[in-house]
C-alpha cells in the first residue's frame, strides 16, 4: 500500500497537471512557513490562487473536501499572507480546494474554486 505522503505527492501532480490544462501558473509547490505549508501557489489571470489538494482512497466516508477544517483554512490563509508580504504581491487572491479519489481505475478529480476565504 502506498504510503500517505506518496498518496499525496502524487494527488498533488494531479491537481498540478489539472490546473495548468486549464491556463494556470504554478508559482510555487509546497511552499513553507514555518510549521505551514502551502500545497500550489498558481496565478489565474490577475489572480493569485493558493490551492489546497486533499484525497483520500475513496469517497466512501465523505468528500476530501471535508478534510480541510476551519483551523486548517486559518493556516492556510495565514501562511498566503506571509508568502505575499515577502513577494509583495499586489493581486487578489482566492483559496480553491482539488479533491482527488483515488477509486478503483482513473482518479477523478474535482476543482472547487474560491472554496474558502479569509472572514473580514
Amino acid at each position: 500500500m502506498e504510503s500517505n505522503r506518496k498518496k499525496g505527492s502524487v494527488a498533488e501532480d494531479l491537481a498540478l497537471k489539472e490546473l495548468t490544462e486549464k491556463g494556470y501558473s504554478l508559482l510555487e509547490r509546497n511552499w513553507q512557513s514555518g510549521h505551514k505549508e502551502l500545497d500550489l501557489i498558481m496565478q489565474d489571470g490577475k489572480e493569485l490562487v493558493v490551492v489546497e489538494v486533499k484525497s483520500l482512497s475513496s469517497d466512501r466516508y465523505g468528500d476530501p473536501i471535508d478534510r480541510v477544517t476551519s483551523r486548517k483554512e486559518k493556516n492556510i490563509i495565514e501562511a498566503a499572507d506571509e508568502y505575499i508580504r515577502l513577494n509583495n504581491i499586489d493581486m487578489p487572491v482566492r483559496f480553491d480546494v482539488v479533491e482527488v479519489v483515488f477509486a478503483e481505475g482513473k482518479p477523478l478529480i474535482h476543482h472547487i474554486p474560491d472554496a474558502f476565504g479569509p472572514l473580514f
